[in-house]
């Protein structure tokens, strides 16, 4: 779910400026106004699109609804001539609807805004609920759908669409409403308070509104106001346990692990038969902290009868933990016999799930293909996980079938640990099998140094000398570098960055415009931010790599901080880690939310022109891949800005 969301039906009403800057020409509709129930055409031109090359193709399309999760269905095209076309029908919950045409390897996302359309009534009127729908999908259901990141300013201007066609709805979707608006942001605050304000004056409002103007109230510090809604809806509801606090006392109450039990228990006991949707994900949120308590604690028996004791639909968590506690022992070395017993179970859980059908735990937002996959990708790191147990064990033929299934089966090379795990069993049981699975590990550019020296061993037993080895190796590394920059071309978008002006540590004001010419390596982070943290070796080699290069710059935006003095907090974190950082002090927010950032670290990688090329969010834990990649992004930058 990321990334900038437009959508293409909206061109019609909005105005002739967007209309220029914003085109979904590929794939167009048999009518203007789409109906619910009503079968409609769909045509797709691929010709200027990524997908210009495709002999077959599918589109999943998500049905937007009000009071559900987006529906997720999936329809094959046949091909005429040029063009791709298929016949769509609304169901009779949908008020609006997103369609993405991919093939099995690609995904035409229209640079990122999806095609996507409101759902209208015989009037000829955008149903109500329309634009809310594509509002919240955009907001909180874009990783559904492929995107790369929420963008919550479009969120809220579709929402206020929605209010101003449809004036009652405000209160309909006050909840919806809220969560297009910043705390940090003065403004919205100021508007978001005064409607809760306004909304509070109703008579009227049942259980889930009152729930919605609490947690407003809660997460603005209006601690009076929450208190007296809090008041008003056990008067009017009765007194009912409230999970969000439940889990938040569980988790930051310090008790012995006896206590624990105690609490786990009444909260068990206390929980609903049919709870709501978030009663069950903080209940889950509890059961999983619980268990993950007991296995620091050694509690293997408290361990496996709370698991076993837990309903059905906490099986697939329960498992999950299961996974994590059993790898946690193996790399600590600690009670293999135990980690065994647990990853065993996880692992053949796993793999039975994979041909299972629908679950009805499983979410609509995603197809029958989409649900397989995670299926598949889960399977994949539980049996790594038994593997990687087996051989600490000893037991390294026992473990081939397993690392195989991670590495290859199911894992098709995507992950260089899993790839080195396996090389490592086969060192131990089929050598000669070892020359294979190195190269292609290499290939796809998932490799890690052990890949490569099993390799050269490999070669010298083969041949007999190192002769040709270093072509040989040159051309693997090759082939892989062409893969990567063939997959991040993929993911290249070309949107105007938008223009900064901040004071560095130093004092000195540095400016987007200043940096015109250059490409420019943008990095959101916080003193607070683990994986930032953890990223900034990898980002000081980047920095390194291209310090003497003119052409490249690289800046370190410190930005959704709380502390009073924010730049003696990001210089003395700065010196005392001895990085060479030009880090600039976003001190009001202001420029973080103007890239529309949802979650640090962020990186942008911005061309000579000053238009933004990739957009990188988190860091997957490995320096090298992170330098890697970093430098290929550069590269690939400036190749498209070549005069």
């Amino acid at each position: 779910m990321k990334q900038l969301f437009f959508y293409a039906t909206l061109l019609l009403i909005w105005s002739s400026s967007a209309m220029a800057q914003y085109t979904g020409n590929a794939l167009k509709l048999t009518t203007d106004r789409p109906i619910v129930g009503q079968a409609m055409g769909v045509t797709y031109d691929p010709s200027q699109t990524k997908l210009r090359e495709a002999t077959s193709l599918e589109a999943v399309v998500y049905w937007l609804r009000t009071n559900n999760e987006p529906l997720a269905q999936a329809y094959t095209f046949t091909k005429k001539a040029t063009k791709f076309e298929a016949q769509i029908t609304a169901p009779t919950d949908a008020v609006a609807f997103c369609i993405i045409p991919q093939t099995e390897e690609k995904k035409d996302l229209n640079n990122g805004q999806t095609y996507a359309f409101l759902l209208y009534g015989t009037d000829a009127k955008p149903l109500s609920g329309s634009y809310a729908s594509l509002s919240y999908a955009y907001a909180n259901y874009y990783y559904d759908m492929g995107l790369d990141d929420r963008d919550i300013d479009l969120a809220k201007s579709l929402i206020e669409k929605e209010f101003g066609l449809y004036p009652p709805n405000k209160r309909k979707f006050f909840k919806e409403y809220a969560s297009t608006l910043s705390p940090r942001k003065e403004e919205d605050k100021k508007q978001l308070l005064s409607d809760a304000d306004l909304l509070a004056q109703n008579s009227d409002l049942n259980e889930e509104e009152l729930g919605t103007l609490q947690q407003v109230y809660q997460r603005f510090q209006q601690k009076e106001k929450a208190e007296a809604v809090q008041k008003v809806k056990e008067s009017k509801f009765g007194k009912k346990e409230d999970m969000v606090a439940t889990y938040s006392n569980f988790v930051r109450t310090k008790s012995s692990i006896a206590d624990k039990k105690k609490e786990y228990a009444k909260v068990w006991n206390n929980f609903p038969s049919e709870p709501k949707p978030i009663d069950w994900q903080y209940m889950t949120y509890i059961h999983n902290t619980y268990l993950r308590m007991l296995a620091d604690s050694n509690q293997w028996d408290d361990f496996k009868k709370t698991v076993a004791e837990a309903r059905p639909k906490l099986k697939s968590q329960s498992m999950q933990v299961y996974n994590s506690s059993a790898w946690n022992l193996a790399k600590k070395d600690q009670n293999l016999e135990q980690a065994a017993e647990l990853s065993i179970q996880a692992t053949q859980w796993a793999k039975e799930q994979i041909n299972q059908p629908r679950h009805a735990s499983d979410p609509s937002s995603s197809t029958d293909a989409k649900i397989r996959k995670g299926r598949e990708n889960q399977y994949s790191t539980f049996a790594d996980t038994y593997g990687y147990i087996l051989l600490k064990q000893g037991k390294a033929a026992e473990a081939v079938p397993f690392l195989k299934d991670a590495a290859i089966t199911y894992g098709h090379y995507k992950n260089a640990e899993m790839n080195e795990r396996y090389i490592q069993a086969l060192e131990k049981v089929n050598p000669a099998a070892i020359k294979e699975v190195a190269e292609n590990a290499i290939k796809k550019g998932k490799s890690t140094e052990a890949i490569h020296t099993a390799l050269k061993q490999a070669y010298l037993k083969e041949k007999g000398n190192e002769n040709g080895f270093e072509g040989y190796i040159a051309e693997l590394n090759r082939i892989a570098s062409e893969s990567t920059r063939a997959e991040l071309r993929e993911k290249m978008i070309l949107k105007p960055a938008p223009a900064f002006s901040l004071v560095n540590l130093e004092g000195k004001p540095v400016t987007l415009a200043d940096l015109k010419g250059k490409t420019v390596v943008v990095d959101f982070w916080a003193t607070w931010c683990g994986p930032c943290i953890m990223s900034f070796p990898g980002m000081q080699k980047a920095v390194d790599k291209f310090k003497n290069d003119p052409n490249v710059a690289f800046v370190f935006i410190d930005t959704w901080q709380t502390e009073t003095d924010k730049r003696k907090n990001a210089a003395d974190f700065i010196e005392k880690k001895k990085y060479t950082f030009n880090v600039l002090l976003d001190e009001k927010d202001e420029v973080v939310a103007s890239y529309k950032v949802s979650g640090i670290p962020t990186k942008f990688v911005i061309d000579k022109t000053g238009n933004i090329r990739f957009k990188s969010i988190g860091f997957g834990g490995n320096t090298d891949a992170l330098v890697d990649e970093l430098s290929t992004m550069i590269a690939l930058a400036n190749e498209n800005n070549q005069p």
